[in-house]
């Protein structure tokens, strides 16, 4: 007989500020996790880029509260994307690694 293993997890709602609590298979429920995390991080890494290029247009320079909202954006948002930028890459000399041996 198949032993059946679940785990009761909290995780942060991104959107509504909230904690949910889950019983799930654990490999399944993480798996899901870590992806939708990725995808998170994803959007807020390629918003950051896009608030990177917006602020170096001539027509947001000239508008002082067009580049100080993009400006606010961009600066909420740099300690993740950072973050997120150097865990990519560890993953991807990491993977290359993998491949390699």
């Amino acid at each position: 007989m198949q032993k059946h293993v679940g785990l009761i997890l909290f995780l942060p709602r991104y959107a509504s500020g909230r904690l949910i609590l889950s019983y799930c298979d654990c490999s399944l429920f993480i798996e899901i996790s870590v992806m939708n995390v990725r995808d998170e991080l994803q959007t807020k890494l390629s918003r950051f880029e896009e608030l990177e290029q917006l602020m170096g247009q001539p027509e947001v320079m000239a508008d002082s509260s067009k580049m100080t909202a993009a400006a606010r954006e961009h600066g909420s948002l740099a300690r993740l994307a950072n973050k997120f930028r150097s865990y990519k890459k560890m993953s991807d000399d990491l993977q290359g690694l993998i491949e390699m041996s």
